[in-house]
Parts: C-alpha cells; structure tokens; sequence
C-alpha cells in the first residue's frame, strides 16, 4: 500500500461515518416524544387529565 490508498481509505471511512451518524440522527428525529404531543394526537404515553 502507498501513501495515496491511505489517505484515500481514510477520507472514504470518514465519509461513511458521516453519513451513518447522520441516518442516524434523522431516525432518531422520528421518535415520539411527550413533550410535544398535541391534545388530539393520540399519544397512549400522554397522561391523562381529571376534569
């Protein structure tokens, strides 16, 4: 191996890395979370209120 295939190694690792994290944080956006329920959204994790 030369000092080319090296560096073109790493820059493709760094690339695929990248682009795991940021498939990874978009997927992670989708996730429901309570504090952004609204009153109709049919959350089953959204407490209950007694009025």
């Amino acid at each position: 191996m030369n000092f080319q295939n090296i560096v073109v190694g790493i820059v493709i690792l760094g690339a695929i890395i990248y682009v795991g994290l940021m498939f990874w944080k978009k997927a992670k956006s989708f996730k429901p979370t309570n504090s952004v329920c609204a009153d109709d959204c049919g959350c089953e994790n959204k407490k209950k209120s007694k009025i």
